[in-house]
Formats: C-alpha cells, sequence, structure tokens
C-alpha cells in the first residue's frame, strides 16, 4: 500500500459506517400514520351528532392523550353575527357530553362539519380548519400544554398544523 492508501481506506470505511448508522436510525423512526381506517374515523358513512362520544373514542390520537387530559369540545351552529352552542364534549381518556371548567384547551368546531366525519377525521378538520369552521382556545399555559400534550404531536398533520 501507497503513503495515502490508509488514510483512503479509513475515511472509505467511517463513510460506510457512518451510511449503515444513518439508515438504521431512518429505518428505526416512528412512520407517520397513514390516517385511515377506523382508528381514523373513517366510517363509510354519515356521523351523527349522537354518535360523538362513541366515534371520538375509537380514535387512534385518544390513546396519547395524557391520563389528565381535559379539552372541551363544542359544536355550534353560525347564525348571524353569532354562534349557538349546539353540543358540548369533555374529551379525556373518555368522551362525556357535559362541561370541564377546568379544561387544558377549548375546541370550538361548526356542526356542519360532524356529518363529515364519517369520511375520517383529519379530512374533515383540515377542511374545517381551511374553511374557518375550527377554532382553539389555549386555556392553560401554551408551553405547559405543549409539554403535556407531546404524545399526540406525531398527529399534526391530521389536525392541519
Amino acid at each position: 500500500m501507497g503513503p495515502g492508501k490508509p488514510a483512503i481506506a479509513a475515511i472509505l470505511m467511517l463513510a460506510v459506517n457512518a451510511a449503515f448508522l444513518l439508515g438504521v436510525l431512518l429505518a428505526s423512526r416512528p412512520q407517520e400514520p397513514g390516517f385511515s381506517g377506523p382508528e381514523w374515523g373513517v366510517t363509510g358513512g354519515a356521523v351523527r351528532a349522537e354518535d360523538i362520544p362513541g366515534y371520538l373514542a375509537g380514535l387512534a390520537a385518544m390513546r396519547s392523550l395524557p391520563e389528565d387530559a381535559a379539552i372541551q369540545l363544542r359544536f355550534y351552529r353560525a347564525a348571524p353575527g353569532m354562534r349557538v352552542q349546539e353540543k358540548s364534549y369533555v374529551i379525556g381518556r373518555d368522551v362525556a357530553e357535559g362541561e370541564a371548567p377546568d379544561a387544558d384547551l377549548e375546541v370550538l368546531l361548526d356542526a356542519r362539519y360532524v356529518a363529515e366525519l364519517g369520511g375520517g377525521i383529519c379530512p374533515a378538520i383540515q377542511r374545517a380548519r381551511a374553511e374557518k369552521g375550527l377554532e382553539f382556545k389555549v386555556r392553560k399555559n401554551a408551553g405547559a400544554l405543549l409539554w403535556k400534550y407531546r404524545d399526540i404531536a406525531r398527529y399534526k398533520a391530521c389536525f392541519g398544523f
């Protein structure tokens, strides 16, 4: 071997090892979910307001909520110059109709999107956001909530973020 050959061989070996490690890291990272099928709310039919608790409870993202999650979900219908509340749900590890006075987050969704939920929560939410039919109100420290709900950050594409 010539004088520069050992250095070239060492650099080549480092490059091969680095490429191998990069491949292992990329293959082992969690893949973004496909957002389809029943665990993403794709029922194939229209969802009714009375179906909401069962519908939401079956979503994949519900399993990622923290134990002490408290999200207020309010459905409303638009009336001239105001919003008229229709139904209100408290989302935690389960879903129940009612009010959460100490909710972390309030989600306001125009009731006209309820029927669309049968096509999947992601398309319905993304359409509602694009058409200004969805609003989020943070009721607690935003930084603390980001940490508390960090496990659902992987679904941000579904929710249009």
